[in-house]
């Protein structure tokens, strides 16, 4: 995908907004709102807000990243990385050594294909 100088601040400006939106809203209301009332009430929601997030990026990203990696021929190397970042994320690795590692199988695996 191909974009101008000015479609691509655009988007980014977009992105910046609506990712202070989303954090910033449930403040904007009256301390005493039953809206805030009620978001203090479920701490486990807003304790997920932050992981759900996350996932949502991760869907965005595995999405288009797939379809890239479909186009180049390089699907099998995407799925090898794919699956050790998941296998290392719900062994619960350090984050910098499940990244390092994903690379070095994806690159293992392109070099032994």
């Amino acid at each position: 995908m191909h974009f101008s100088d000015g479609e691509l601040w655009l988007a980014i400006l977009v992105i910046g907004s609506l990712t202070y939106l989303t954090r910033s809203l449930p403040f904007w209301g009256k301390s005493d709102s039953w809206m805030i009332a009620w978001l203090n009430k479920q701490e486990d929601t807003m304790a997920n807000l932050g992981p759900v997030m996350i996932a949502a990026l991760a869907g965005v990203t595995l999405t288009s990243s797939g379809m890239t990696a479909i186009h180049q021929g390089s699907i099998l190397a995407f799925t090898a990385a794919s699956g050790a970042i998941l296998l290392l994320l719900i062994l619960r690795v350090n984050i910098g050594v499940t990244v390092i590692f994903s690379i070095l199988v994806y690159w293992l695996t392109i070099c032994l294909i």
